[in-house]
């Protein structure tokens, strides 16, 4: 397994590939075959090919003990080539002359640069795809680079073509891993697919190694490599959105480049945002917390011991940050109001009292069902009356939404990591982090409901949970440093196509007037009759 220690960004380590000499062995094989950045895949893929051995062959004679003695199927775990765990590094060295293994991970470590890995953060390998991503055009030369499974690259870096991550013909997709399962034969789809073909007139090995050239053509890449320690000083303390794979983020790569190179122009269309804290962030001190200091230090408390005092810290921080919590959501919703939805406040009224039986205002019925939602309400009618959530569990951390309280709690787990005790800590900057990724969420929350709310008015629904997940939400990035003289950080990239003016242009209101929005008097016997029919069409 690698270890993540001796991967850092900064060694100078020699690159593996420069061990190469042309010794020759009892197996077809030349070193020279090999060419820069390939990946394990395709060094064993070439092996097998030339010497028509299947990959069992390859973990029988260069696997280690265990494997060699295993008569049964071999686990994932010894034919997973990210780790290479299952081969003989020294068995491998004598054929190859080259460690294949110290070759991959130099490889991977080159590949991951600036980016956070190690101790708490991520593992190196989740960087990297589980399943085999190939280039069309670089495979029909008998080549697999290990760039290709760089889950910030999308596209070939050599000929800039779409990666393709099944088979042509019969759309199987395949692990990164040694297997004839799906690969019957050398570079072979088990349906039969070809994706190196050699005519009977050539040399299967003509297209192999020096004869030809790679050369990264694609700039983003090329910016990659070169970043150095005042430009990627940011990047070790990133922390991504977590409910999103990187495989499945499109322009991740982009994305860094911008925040480590401010001179870098993205050909991507989303426009870059970004926010960051004062330097000294860390050393502000509210009221409250000047109090509680003098409460438990200045004024010791002789008849509670030190855990008993560190436990009622805890507590009153708790309070304090859902306290924070549902003033910036109740403040996005006055926004959202008073803004953006200014001539459908009396809609939002009429829809609270009257139900959706009464009130055909798409405006209005996302926002009610969003303010439910996001503030975890029972029913739509305590939207804007004074209710205020309480809170279900008093001994931890609790975020108001419970959609994006999973990763809520990564990134305050992530950010508590960093100090001894977090109710000695500046709560500025706590509160500042948490309610800016809960705002950003919030509102992509609402624009979601904006997409749906004509659909279930026509239908005259209410739905049971949020109709939606984060497949449109705009990709942001945290920076969290420590260090007293950095401040934090908060980017994020938007498209002109997901902006919640053109959401509000898509919609319309039937009552265009304020007359027609108006509801005749209250009837208290009507509005009793529209909550009992909107709990009997909601329970069903």
């Amino acid at each position: 397994m690698i270890n993540p220690v001796t991967l850092t960004p900064r060694s100078t380590t020699k690159s593996p590939y420069d061990q190469l000499t042309k010794q020759s062995t009892t197996f077809t094989w030349r070193p020279e075959w090999i060419t820069p950045f390939e990946s394990p895949w395709s060094i064993l893929e070439k092996f097998k090919f030339a010497n028509e051995m299947s990959s069992r062959d390859i973990l029988k004679v260069f696997g280690i003990e265990h494997v060699k003695s295993l008569k049964a199927n071999i686990g994932a775990c010894h034919r997973d080539l990210t780790t290479i765990q299952g081969l003989d590094d020294k068995l491998i060295q004598e054929t190859f002359r080259l460690s294949i293994k110290n070759y991959n991970d130099y490889l991977i470590q080159k590949m991951i640069g600036y980016l956070p890995y190690g101790e708490n953060k991520r593992s190196p390998l989740n960087y990297l795809r589980k399943q085999l991503v190939l280039c069309p055009a670089c495979v029909s030369n008998g080549y697999h680079s290990l760039l290709h499974q760089f889950s910030l690259i999308h596209e070939c870096p050599y000929h800039k073509i779409p990666l393709i991550k099944s088979c042509p013909k019969c759309r199987h997709k395949y692990p990164y891993e040694l297997s004839d399962e799906i690969m019957t034969r050398p570079f072979t789809c088990r349906c039969g697919y070809e994706f190196f073909k050699v005519s009977p007139k050539e040399l299967y090995y003509s297209k192999w190694g020096g004869d030809i050239t790679y050369h990264l053509s694609c700039d983003k890449v090329r910016r990659w490599f070169t970043l150095n320690d005042q430009s990627g000083s940011k990047l070790p303390y990133i922390f991504f959105f977590t409910e999103q794979s990187l495989d499945q983020t499109y322009g991740l790569l982009d994305y860094l480049l911008t925040i480590a190179s401010p001179s870098f122009h993205s050909c991507r269309d989303e426009k870059h945002f970004s926010v960051q804290t004062s330097k000294f962030i860390l050393s502000i001190k509210g009221y409250e917390e000047k109090l509680e200091h003098r409460k438990y230090f200045q004024h010791p408390l002789p008849h509670r011991s030190e855990y008993a005092k560190r436990e009622k810290r805890f507590q009153d921080f708790q309070r304090e940050l859902y306290k924070g919590f549902i003033q910036t959501i109740k403040a996005v919703a006055r926004h959202l109001r008073k803004k953006v939805l200014p001539k459908h406040k009396t809609c939002i009224r009429r829809f609270v009292q009257y139900g959706f039986d009464d009130c055909k205002c798409p405006y209005a019925y996302a926002y009610v069902f969003w303010c439910q939602f996001v503030l975890r309400y029972p029913y739509y009618f305590y939207v804007d009356n004074k209710y205020s959530p309480r809170r279900h569990h008093e001994n931890h951390i609790e975020f108001p939404n419970a959609r994006d309280s999973e990763y809520m709690y990564e990134l305050y787990n992530a950010w508590e990591r960093n100090f001894d005790d977090i109710t000695l800590t500046s709560r500025a900057a706590t509160k500042w982090l948490l309610n800016r990724n809960m705002v950003h969420l919030i509102f992509n929350h609402f624009n979601e409901w904006l997409k749906v709310s004509m659909y279930y008015v026509e239908n005259k629904r209410a739905p049971k949970s949020e109709p939606f997940r984060y497949d449109d939400l705009p990709y942001f990035i945290n920076i969290i440093s420590t260090n007293t003289d950095q401040p934090l950080e908060y980017h994020w990239w938007k498209s002109e196509q997901h902006s919640l003016s053109n959401l509000l242009l898509q919609l319309k209101c039937p009552y265009p007037t304020v007359k027609l929005r108006k509801k005749p008097p209250y009837d208290p016997d009507k509005r009793t009759i529209g909550w009992v029919t909107f709990m009997g069409k909601f329970n069903k």
